[in-house]
């Protein structure tokens, strides 16, 4: 294992040892992972996913783009890669042989890695709750309220067991941002009224 290290970072050697295949699945291996390793550390900084998402409701569309995403060439390039360079450098295999279990390989990263994409995007997306399931919770104003009839902003309100970002009307005097209220009608699926707590 130590030797396939030290090959992995003299090229020149990995190059002798195995052939020029070698090293397009070592820098393949190598590129994947430094990309995911990136965005893993991006995501658990920023707790967000900066993969190229077309916003595109047709099933097909999506369907297809998903497979033309960051997350699944980067699981294609690791996973084609890495096959490739333990069937030539520790197994010895030819490159014909190499290739047949590294490509397969690669689409099938790439489809897992696509299929659950798609799978999460499908979660996101069907997220419905009962606004009149709000009705008696406090809350807390996301965005300030202007007084009754003049406007909306917004309000983080716990509904069903999750805490969701809805607009809101003030019943009363205006109110501000970070201030708790209590939600007492839902107006309709997408507003709620709301006053002092």
């Amino acid at each position: 294992m130590l030797e396939l290290l030290k090959l992995l970072f003299d090229w020149k050697d990995l190059f002798n040892f195995a052939g020029f295949d070698a090293v397009i699945y070592a820098a393949f291996a190598l590129l994947g992972t430094v990309i995911f390793i990136i965005r893993m550390g991006l995501m658990m900084l920023f707790g967000a996913d900066s993969d190229f998402d077309p916003a595109l409701d047709h099933p097909v569309a999506s369907c297809c783009l998903a497979l033309i995403s960051v997350l699944s060439i980067t699981a294609f390039l690791m996973g084609c890669g890495w096959m490739g360079v333990i069937s030539q450098v520790m197994l010895e295999w030819s490159s014909i042989a190499s290739a047949t279990l590294a490509l397969p390989s690669g689409f099938v990263l790439m489809l897992v890695a696509a299929s659950m994409m798609l799978v999460l995007r499908k979660a996101a997306h069907n997220v419905e709750y009962d606004p009149a399931e709000a009705v008696g919770h406090v809350g807390t104003v996301y965005m300030s309220i202007p007084a009754q009839g003049e406007g909306n902003g917004k309000v983080r309100v716990p509904v069903q067991g999750r805490t969701v970002i809805v607009d809101a009307v003030s019943a009363g005097p205006a109110i501000e941002s970070f201030k708790d209220v209590k939600v007492v009608q839902a107006r309709d699926e997408k507003t709620l009224i709301v006053e002092p707590a």
